[in-house]
């Protein structure tokens, strides 16, 4: 039987696919419906990207839930701080690099940010939430 920590992970990597399954349909539903509406073309990479990343920060944060209360929050702030420098520095490359595409590929960035972000603070809530039941 898996610990607490993989089942929870596993159900964050079943959620957040889920998601990318989504946004991945309705981009091509959209690109059919409405085919003159411009669009980012790393769209797609951004999904992947946001999904990956998005992954890998839950992983980390959910083996620092096991620590005290003051060292996860310190390590959860940490974390948020560096993923939003290191997006920070993307966007700006991006922009810099493809000054055509800039508008369309923050606007994609920043509304994948939000929906990603928003399903991983409450995974971690949730799942700290059970442990101080517990």
């Amino acid at each position: 039987m898996p610990d607490k920590n993989t089942q929870a992970f596993r159900n964050f990597l079943l959620h957040t696919g889920i998601i990318a399954v989504f946004l991945v349909s309705l981009h091509y539903i959209l690109k059919l419906l409405v085919p003159e509406m411009p669009y980012s073309p790393a769209r797609l990479w951004l999904i992947v990207f946001f999904f990956a990343i998005t992954n890998f920060i839950y992983y980390y944060q959910l083996k620092a839930t096991s620590a005290k209360g003051s060292k996860f929050v310190n390590i959860f702030l940490v974390t948020t701080g560096f993923k939003l420098l290191f997006f920070l520095s993307i966007i700006v490359i991006y922009a810099l690099i493809v000054r055509d595409d800039a508008v369309r590929f923050i606007t994609d960035f920043f509304i994948l940010y939000l929906i990603f972000t928003i399903v991983e603070v409450f995974q971690i809530k949730k799942f700290q939430n059970r442990q101080t039941k517990r």
